[in-house]
């Protein structure tokens, strides 16, 4: 790997191509609140977003690259979003939001266009896609000629076709794709040519790549702007077959090839390109996604691995190296990792506590005691079946386990399997959080108001035993007896054996499971008579 870093930037060029022409004073309470929302807002267009392989079903899926929170270096989180039904031939994004260009298939001469947002799920660094469960629909593009290219824009996406008649450039909006006319001297026919687009705070991009020379266009976002052309004679030379994305992001537009093994990133300035990054490694491929995240070039590496063993198993090997547009740092190289909202190191903080939690109350429990005796309900109730206990145990498992699916990025089937319990798929700490989860609901539950989402689906509830009342426990009465339900869950459902249906957590909380009693009807005189 080569990094290089420092370039000027088309910013330079033309002082004339400004946001505003010009600055009037803003009273201060203005931009007080301008300050501030600059502070609580994520920065426009820090999401990234490519195309990898499923892991579950080898097919193609949308993957989500959250914004990165320390620039310094570090990352290669990643959020699997969806499963799609195909590749599509182009993916842009601006901001949040991701737009994906299908091919045409099916004989249907359309291209469909699709979405999805990433949005603030207000539980850590968890992120929630919209529409749920289903990719947004747009207005579709026509399926004739090519598609050159896609950018992501403020105000939607831009689409370059290239047709038999020519040309065109087409931007979303809320009444469909309207046309945006195309620079005088573009020459779409040219076959020595590779045509991209980028947007960023500057505006629009269209670059024409050849051999000898790179013609750039820039459509600033004016109302009455037009196309300014700057032209590079010294371009890179490229490996045949090269597949080439202009990124743009801030001030700057970068240019990634990607050939088989290699890799390579440049930085566009006024008179030439600069390198900023290389990688060469053999046994797989490279891809880049089309849209930086947090101002970093985001390369994809790619290994089939195929296992010898009696289903011929295709296992990818996924890696990313994170570029910096700006200076060509490489911030971070390493495997794919998905996004969590705590650490590693949380985890196993995590695995240590429950662990000592569980050797209290094995130390606790599993001392000798006498065998209890009667337990005294409280008026209008009976013990609960053991079948509404289990079914309420089972529920609130399913909830604990979906809870930690969201946390942890895991499918619930991989959570609840043993195996990933044992190391053997997944990892450890996919059990463990659903173990933590279902403590907090239940302990809070049972504390607050004798509930758990489980029992009161089936109609049982928490008390504390010997009472002549209806007693909610105590928190730490909740917290004991669920503690051990949880993390000792054999004993605790050997318990339900006992003749009280009282496990050791039950016994040392005092608590008991109860339902209520329901009367037999009363007989009438007439139904005594008979």
């Amino acid at each position: 790997m080569i990094g290089r870093g420092g370039y000027r930037t088309l910013r330079e060029t033309d002082a004339r191509l400004s946001w505003v022409g010009s600055v009037t004073p803003l009273p201060r309470h203005f931009v007080t609140l301008a300050l501030l929302l600059l502070l609580v807002s994520p920065a426009l267009a820090q999401h990234g977003w490519a195309v990898a392989t499923h892991p579950g079903t080898g097919g193609p899926a949308l993957v989500h690259l959250p914004p990165r929170e320390d620039e310094r270096g570090g990352d290669g989180s990643y959020r699997m979003v969806t499963e799609l039904h195909a590749a599509p031939e182009r993916l842009a994004a601006w901001d949040g939001r991701a737009y994906m260009v299908f091919p045409p298939a099916g004989g249907v001469r359309v291209r469909l266009v699709r979405s999805v947002s990433a949005v603030r799920s207000g539980l850590g660094g968890l992120w929630a896609y919209e529409p749920v469960g289903r990719l947004g629909p747009h207005p579709s593009l026509p399926g004739e000629g090519s598609l050159a290219a896609v950018a992501g824009t403020p105000d939607g996406p831009a689409a370059l076709l290239l047709g038999i008649d020519g040309a065109s450039l087409l931007r979303l909006s809320p009444a469909g794709w309207q046309p945006i006319p195309l620079p005088d001297d573009l020459q779409p026919h040219d076959t020595g040519q590779r045509l991209g687009m980028a947007c960023n705070d500057r505006g629009l991009w269209i670059v024409s790549l050849r051999d000898d020379a790179a013609t750039i266009w820039l459509l600033a976002p004016h109302a009455d702007a037009e196309w300014r052309r700057f032209t590079v004679h010294e371009v890179p030379t490229l490996a045949p077959g090269s597949r080439v994305e202009f990124i743009a992001h801030g001030p700057h537009l970068a240019m990634v090839a990607c050939s088989g093994a290699r890799a390579e990133a440049f930085g566009i300035e006024t008179d030439a390109f600069v390198e900023l990054a290389r990688f060469v490694r053999e046994g797989g491929a490279w891809t880049v996604s089309p849209t930086p995240v947090s101002g970093r070039i985001a390369l994809l590496w790619r290994e089939l691995v195929v296992e010898s063993d009696e289903r011929a198993r295709a296992r990818a090997t996924v890696e990313i190296a994170e570029v910096s547009i700006a200076t060509g740092a490489v911030l971070y190289h390493g495997p794919m990792r998905p996004s969590r909202p705590v650490s590693s190191g949380d985890f196993r903080l995590l695995a240590v506590v429950l662990l000592g939690v569980m050797v209290v109350v094995v130390a606790l429990l599993m001392r000798p005691t006498g065998e209890p005796g009667v337990v005294a309900l409280p008026p209008g109730v009976a013990l609960a079946s053991r079948s509404k206990r289990i079914a309420a145990s089972l529920a609130d498992l399913l909830l604990a386990a979906g809870g930690a699916s969201i946390i942890t990025g895991a499918p619930i089937a991989e959570i609840l399997s043993p195996f990933t319990l044992l190391g053997i798929t997944g990892s450890p700490a996919e059990p463990l959080t659903a173990v933590a989860v279902a403590i907090a609901h239940a302990t809070t539950g049972e504390w607050l108001g004798g509930l758990t989402l489980g029992k009161w689906l089936v109609g049982i509830r928490v008390v504390r035993a010997n009472s002549d009342r209806l007693l909610r426990p105590a928190l730490w009465r909740a917290a004991a007896r669920n503690a051990f339900k949880w993390v000792l869950a054999p004993w605790a459902f050997a318990g339900l054996m006992t003749p009280n249906a009282r496990h050791r957590g039950d016994l040392l909380a005092g608590t008991v499971v109860v339902e209520p009693l329901v009367q037999p009807p009363a007989k009438t005189d007439d139904e005594g008579s008979e």
